[in-house]
């Protein structure tokens, strides 16, 4: 199973090593950039780490931490400069393009998905990004499961599995 949120917090402040490790990994020529994941910051913004509350209801479970944008770059880095993540660079018509381009990618995978990407606003939009997310996840947890996956590289270069 894959989750989209920080599985493991040890740190009280600052970045996690493995978060850092990530971060100066090229993954297809480009390196991501993530958010400083500590317990403080979760606690402050969410009032919970809800990664370890769903890891610990799944301990019978695989379950992998996921970054929906390291496998969008991993899969598909003919897109990545086509983000369908919401900012201000892009606009509503942008999103709804790239999301769809995102879709068809999944589907010549063989995937079966269909998300409706048409939607009047950016909050909407908010909902579609949040299912792409969680298509990316699903993806990912296919390809960990069935196929020697990017995401396994790393968490064997990370040396250590959620």
């Amino acid at each position: 199973m894959a989750v989209d949120a920080p599985l493991v917090v040890e740190n009280q402040n600052g970045g996690r090593a493995c978060d850092s490790l990530l971060m100066k990994t090229s993954i297809n020529g480009r390196f991501l950039k993530l958010y400083a994941t500590s317990r403080t910051y979760m606690y402050r913004i969410f009032g919970d780490i809800r990664g370890e509350k769903i890891r610990s209801d799944l301990i019978n479970y695989e379950v992998i931490e996921t970054y929906p944008t390291g496998i969008y770059l991993s899969l598909f880095p003919e897109l990545y400069k086509h983000r369908y993540k919401i900012s201000s660079r892009n606009s509503l018509e942008e999103l709804i393009k790239n999301g769809q381009q995102l879709m068809d990618k999944i589907k010549k995978l063989g995937f079966q998905v269909d998300v409706d990407v048409n939607v009047k606003t950016k909050k909407a939009y908010k909902v579609i990004e949040d299912q792409l997310d969680a298509i990316m996840c699903a993806v990912n947890s296919y390809y960990y499961h069935h196929i020697e996956p990017l995401t396994t590289k790393v968490i064997k270069f990370l040396g250590r599995k959620a």
